[in-house]
């Protein structure tokens, strides 16, 4: 068999470079009997279109950048159901008549492929015997979906959400129809017909109808403070209508003293009604798995994560990090060493007995407390609605059309509320504590009063562990494992309790610990790491920033 001739070699002598593309039947605007919509799975989506005419690419080595480029164009004049998602491409796999909520997917090489093949005819230039070429048709190359991954994907649509219900916008426009919204990047996955009630002009006396509706679904929970049940519809607010909110939002803590009191089930009704499925749940894990999961979670395309019967301190620097990501998440996904840049729109749940918040979680939480009134509120019978998730779900649609008139009427109201603003979630703050209030309810922040409260006792207790480090090392440095002894033989235990809860005062336990007080000043003592290390292990100064002498402040 005669060799082809080399691409360059072809150039160089004179050779036109051939077309990229050659154009096949136009794409057409329906086929009868094409399916209207992607399939269950991936590999259903990608197949779905084998009645409909694909663009044809001769495969010739040589301009991988141009073949690139064009196809980048062939799937998006193709109408393929993939979009720029992050730094990552992704496709939006949802089948408007089936029950199972759309989802996204992340492409990877194989995935690449079965979508070029779906949507691409190829062909490959193969020479006869007698010389001549001649076009054979042959798979999508491997080398075009690699760089297809690696390209920066400017041609492509920008996915920044997917949601399951209508659509509302920080301009208070609402996107009713489903489908990709280019406009705002926001890819709706409902059957329009479910949300036929929702109004395009609510009002003031709609928005208070639609707090009445939702307030009912939690007349069987026992709040610890009166704005608690105005907190919970806050959290319905925020996840249905977390396209309107622009920035981050405060995480949903929901906490009690004692098991059984139904912080799992609030938690499920909230997701529920916001998102149109119970979300999914994680285990409390430490900072680098986390980081991992909440990867993971967005890159799915999860609307809520929901971290379930957390134990002792919740907290960690990569839930510290999500809670203030206005952008875009960075992180590593699960079983894999890539690190990706995706869309950080996710709410946070969380729910246990009796926790701590460690760091600067405090101020980044929504808190919800619930009380038992019974000695085994697990046993407790006296329920309005017997089923109530059971409810939630049959009357999904409606609740979640009441959580969207909320919030809709009062962007359109010209009478505003204006609270005052919570740290980093000025926005939030904004559009869903002030629909709240200015349709009736309470404040659903008034619930940090005691959170507020309760924290106080942690810095009481890292001040007097600041005073008493300084009193035995003065300005020497030492490392956490000395602490940790130190704290062991000291008779009383209030600190340890306090700071560290049931985890063990040892060295890992009091560095983390060390790294979340890292420079704050607390009175008018400071904790500094040195430029010192032995073994790896980080050196530690407490710092007097009120000392005269300059020397003595210094670590």
């Amino acid at each position: 068999m005669k060799k082809l001739p080399d691409f360059n070699d072809h150039i160089k002598a004179g050779g036109e470079i051939p077309d990229v593309v050659e154009a096949s039947d136009p794409w057409p605007e329906a086929v009868e009997g094409a399916p209207a919509d992607a399939g269950d799975d991936f590999l259903d989506f990608v197949a779905s279109d084998k009645s409909r005419h694909k663009t044809k690419i001769v495969w010739r080595p040589g301009d991988l950048t141009g073949y690139v480029d064009e196809v980048e164009r062939v799937l998006v004049r193709c109408g393929a159901r993939c979009y720029a998602y992050g730094d990552t491409i992704a496709a939006v796999v949802w089948n408007a008549s089936a029950v199972r909520p759309a989802r996204t997917v992340m492409l990877d090489q194989d995935r690449v492929v079965a979508l070029l093949a779906a949507n691409i005819r190829w062909f490959k230039v193969i020479c006869t015997r007698n010389g001549d070429e001649q076009e054979v048709p042959t798979d999508p190359p491997p080398i075009v979906a690699r760089q297809l991954l690696a390209n920066d994907h400017r041609r492509l649509p920008v996915l920044k959400a997917l949601v399951h219900v209508p659509v509302l916008l920080p301009t208070g426009r609402l996107v009713s129809k489903p489908g990709f919204d280019e406009d705002s990047g926001v890819f709706a996955a409902f059957q329009p017909e479910r949300f036929a009630q929702l109004k395009a002009n609510p009002t003031q006396a709609d928005a208070a109808e639609s707090m009445r509706q939702l307030l009912a679904l939690f007349d069987d929970f026992y709040f610890d403070h009166p704005a608690g049940r105005f907190a919970a519809i806050a959290a319905v607010i925020t996840l249905a209508c977390r396209s309107a909110i622009e920035g981050a939002v405060p995480m949903v803590l929901v906490t009690a003293s004692t098991p059984g009191t139904g912080k799992s089930l609030l938690v499920s009704v909230i997701t529920a009604i916001g998102s149109g499925k119970e979300a999914a749940r994680m285990a409390q894990t430490d900072d680098t798995e986390m980081e991992k999961r909440i990867t993971s979670a967005l890159a799915a395309g999860a609307d809520a994560i929901v971290i379930d019967n957390a134990k002792d301190a919740i907290g960690c620097p990569a839930l510290d990090a999500l809670l203030t990501t206005s952008g875009d998440w960075q992180g590593r996904i699960l079983g894999e060493s890539r690190t990706v840049n995706l869309p950080a729109r996710a709410v946070v749940f969380a729910t246990g007995n009796n926790l701590k918040l460690a760091g600067d979680l405090q101020r980044r939480v929504l808190p919800i407390s619930l009380l038992a009134k019974q000695e085994r509120p697990e046993e407790r019978q006296d329920f309005k609605l017997k089923d109530l998730l059971g409810h939630v779900v049959e009357h999904r649609d409606r609740l979640a059309t009441a959580a969207i008139t909320i919030l809709h009427a009062y962007m359109l109201s010209p009478e505003k509320v204006e609270p005052a603003l919570l740290g980093s979630y000025g926005n939030w703050s904004r559009l869903v504590r002030g629909a709240v209030m200015w349709a009736g309810g309470l404040d659903p922040v008034a619930t940090r009063e005691q959170l507020v409260a309760e924290s106080d006792d942690v810095k009481l207790a890292w001040a007097e562990l600041l005073v008493m480090l300084r009193a035995e090392y003065g300005t020497e440095e030492f490392v956490a494992a000395n602490v940790a002894q130190f704290l062991g033989e000291q008779e009383s235990v209030n600190i340890r309790d306090v700071l560290f809860g049931e985890r063990a005062a040892d060295g890992k336990s009091v560095g983390q610990l060390f790294k979340r007080w890292k420079g704050r000043i607390v009175g008018t003592l400071s904790l500094d790491v040195t430029p010192l290390k032995t073994g790896g292990l980080k050196h530690w100064v407490v710092v007097d920033c009120g000392a005269t002498d300059q020397e003595d402040r210094q670590p």
